[in-house]
């Protein structure tokens, strides 16, 4: 990155340097900017408060205690970074947006919020057969593949005889065998032994994508 603060160069380090390690998500300390840009922690402190003055970064400057770092909303636009989408801690009635205090991170990956693992796909779901879970049509479903039997409850991702393409049931056991069903009332439960159902992964995560909801 070119100097930002050009009356300011050393600030213009440090505001960039901050920028530079929040984009590779390493936990931001005056002590690691100090580290980093070989200056002492003290000057590193009153560069954070201009900086603050400016309203391009947030600090806490507590004496004996650990300081947090982070970038405002100015400071990324200046410094020309993404942190993603806000995580919100709670809005204030009456409060039509949020402010940096709110803030409890930020998201830019699946990630980032889930557990992913290798393997992991998102589903797109075809049909409104789980609604009463929360689970409409178009949105996406995070499946991990497996073969191994959920607990009861569960929505898993199953091929049934005679069905060309695999389908989203919850699964119930009941005693020997298997009941499949939807949360559509008209829908009557499919009963299987386990030997006629193969598994192909479980839901472990849900991205509602529907802006409004029936």
């Amino acid at each position: 990155m070119a100097a930002l603060l050009d009356n300011a160069p050393r600030q213009s380090d440090v505001l960039i340097r901050l920028a530079e390690l929040e984009q590779i998500r390493v936990p931001v300390s005056a002590s690691k900017l100090a580290q980093d840009l070989g200056l002492p922690r003290q000057s590193i402190r009153q560069y954070l408060l201009l900086l603050q003055e400016k309203g391009l970064v947030t600090y806490d400057a507590r004496v004996r205690q650990r300081a947090s770092v982070a970038l405002t909303e100015a400071g990324h636009a200046l410094t020309q970074t993404r942190m993603g989408i806000p995580i919100v801690d709670e809005v204030m009635a009456g409060q039509p947006t949020y402010d940096e205090t709110q803030v409890l991170g930020h998201v830019t990956l699946l990630r980032d919020v889930l557990d992913l693992r290798e393997g992991d796909f998102l589903l797109r779901v075809g049909k409104d057969s789980l609604t009463v879970a929360g689970i409409f049509e178009h949105d996406l479903m995070v499946i991990r593949p497996t073969q191994e039997e959920p607990l009861s409850g569960h929505v898993v991702l199953v091929s049934l005889p005679q069905m060309q393409t695999a389908t989203l049931k919850r699964w119930e056991r009941v005693g020997q065998r298997v009941s499949l069903h939807t949360d559509h009332p008209m829908d009557l439960p499919i009963v299987l032994t386990q030997e006629e159902i193969q598994i192909q992964g479980w839901m472990v995560g849900l991205i509602g994508v529907r802006n409004v909801r029936p």
